[in-house]
This record gives C-alpha cells, structure tokens and sequence, in this order.
C-alpha cells in the first residue's frame, strides 16, 4: 500500500513538471487593424506576412472589423504587408517578435494602383498593448551575478549614551549615523 501511494504521488510529481515545461511559452504574435486614409476599418484585405531571415510567407484576410491576427509564431524580424484591389501596397519592413509577445502593426491603405507600394521602413517602438504578461528574447552574455554577491556594510547606529540626569539644565542630542560601504 505504502509503494502504490508513493507511485503514484511520483506520478503526480512528473505529470506536474512536464506539464510546468510544456506551458513556456516560446512563440509570440503579431496583430493590427488595417484602415483607409480616412480611418475606416477594411475588411477582406489580404495580409502578407514574411519572416525575414527564413522567407516564410503566412497570409491571412482582415476579419470584418479590420484586424488581423498571425498567432504562434517564431521569434524573428518579419515584414508584413497589406494589399487589396483598388488599393496601393502597403509594407512595413522589420517588426521585431519576441518570445510571449503581440506587437501590433496597424496598416493604413491609400487609393491608388495595386502596382504601387507604400514602403513604411521606419520602426515604431515596440509596445506591449494587447497582453499583460511580456517575454524577452535574451541574445546576449548571461546575467552577471556579481551585483548580486558584492559585499555590502550596513553598519549598526552606536548604542545611545545614558543621559547623566545631575544636571537638568543639559540638553542631550543623539545623533545615529548609519556607515554604508558599497562596492
């Protein structure tokens, strides 16, 4: 009975760790919302979306209120780009997704020929609005730990003086320093 209890409770233990593993979230998103020049939404317009380095190309249509969605994606520069008939095509080059991100790229169409192509290559400062929680792609050395270990002092204020009570015309003023050394 004492072996059965301790299977399973080890079980348990494993199903409880790999399931702990499995929910590292790895991949990210990238969502907009794609208007006209005058701000109105546009649905059914066809969105281009190209990893850069891999040349993986994803497509997707706007939904009905004009957002787009390309979830459960690798982190990487990508390239996404907006076209429909009547329209001139739109690219915004080097959006950068992070591992547990949404960055969103919002697309503004102009009239014109669909031969013609707005190339936007200016990149906004990435802001996290569609989720609470964040992720970072870390390429760089691993943390230092030496601010962590430095020594620091924190010295304890000397014990007050007994005030000498034969006098009570003396005035005593305590004044506790605390000596701090840092590295």
């Amino acid at each position: 009975m004492c072996d059965l209890r301790r299977i399973v409770a080890l079980l348990s233990l494993a199903l409880l760790i790999a399931s702990a593993a499995f929910s590292q979230a790895v991949n990210g998103t990238i969502v907009g919302t794609v208007t006209d020049a005058s701000g109105a939404v546009m649905p059914g317009v066809k969105i281009t979306l190209t990893e850069v380095n891999t040349k993986m190309v994803h497509t997707r249509e706007t939904n009905a209120s004009g957002d787009f969605s390309f979830p459960d994606l690798p982190p990487g520069a990508y390239d996404v780009a907006a076209e429909m008939t009547g329209f001139k095509k739109e690219v915004k080059s080097g959006t950068v997704l992070e591992a547990n991100n949404s960055p969103r790229v919002d697309l503004k169409l102009q009239t014109g020929d669909v031969t013609q192509t707005v190339e936007v290559s200016a990149i906004a400062a990435t802001l996290q609005t569609e989720r609470a929680d964040t992720g970072r792609t870390m390429d760089s050395p691993p943390l230092r730990c030496s601010d962590l270990q430095s020594e620091r002092h924190w010295a304890k204020p000397p014990a007050p003086p007994v005030p000498d009570t034969s006098d009570a015309s003396q005035q005593v003023t305590h004044i506790y320093l605390a000596h701090i050394a840092l590295p």
